[in-house]
């Protein structure tokens, strides 16, 4: 946390690259199973989060593969803890939405729409077939605040790249949110493939936090702002 602290002092910011990165190295690489205790990871990636409102976008986008590497389970074992996958999912979307938001520059912005079409559909199947921790519901509202960011950004990104990572995006949730069939996605938690289909289907009749007539809602506004795009 020293580094970090450090980090978030520094004006410069090669030096904050610099300084996240040797944190990036003690978590991910020196010591990939430091059995680090709940609090403890969710006071690392709280840390992590606020360097992606920097925008210097080597920050931004640094701080976008730093949490895409802890999310992989090869290189954090963690990952496959409930509670930890809660967490960094929501410390993802998070992320992904202040770089939009604040406007990060074009790659940056690019960094962030391939990090939620990555990650973005195991977690809507995650989160409606099988939600496992008390953290699920937030990680839930923080992933459709993160499509209504995509939703109001998509009318104000002149990159076209960036357009299209959009559009891609809220494509495929709108299908999702419907009751069309789309194909197989894996979980990032897990190493086999979860052969259902993601669609309102899904969502069971007595799930805990989200209900199907609000999800359905959300595909409908979803189509609309594309429909205005055009």
């Amino acid at each position: 946390m020293e580094l970090i602290n450090q980090a978030h002092m520094s004006l410069d910011a090669a030096e904050k690259v610099d300084l996240l990165q040797r944190v990036k190295e003690i978590v991910l690489e020196r010591t990939p199973n430091l059995g680090r205790s709940i609090p403890e990871y969710k006071a690392l990636v709280d840390a992590i989060v606020p360097f992606s409102n920097e925008r210097n976008v080597a920050v931004a986008k640094f701080v976008l593969q730093f949490i895409e590497d802890i999310m992989e389970p090869a290189k954090n074992p963690q990952i496959k803890t409930p509670t930890i996958l809660a967490l960094t999912r929501h410390a993802l979307f998070e992320a992904c939405s202040s770089v939009l938001t604040i406007n990060a520059g074009p790659s940056s912005i690019r960094k962030a729409l391939r990090v939620l079409d990555k990650f973005i559909p195991g977690t809507i199947y995650h989160i409606w077939a099988q939600p496992l921790d008390t953290y699920d519901p937030q990680v839930w509202d923080f992933l459709v605040r993160t499509i209504h960011v995509m939703r109001q950004t998509l009318h104000q990104f002149q990159d076209a790249e960036a357009v299209l990572w959009t559009v891609r995006i809220l494509e495929s949730c709108a299908l999702h949110f419907s009751h069309a069939f789309d194909s197989v996605y894996r979980d990032p938690a897990r190493s086999n493939v979860q052969p259902d289909a993601v669609h309102l289907g899904t969502i069971a009749s007595n799930h805990a936090f989200v209900r199907v007539d609000v999800v359905n809602d959300l595909s409908l506004s979803i189509v609309q702002s594309l429909v205005d795009r055009l």
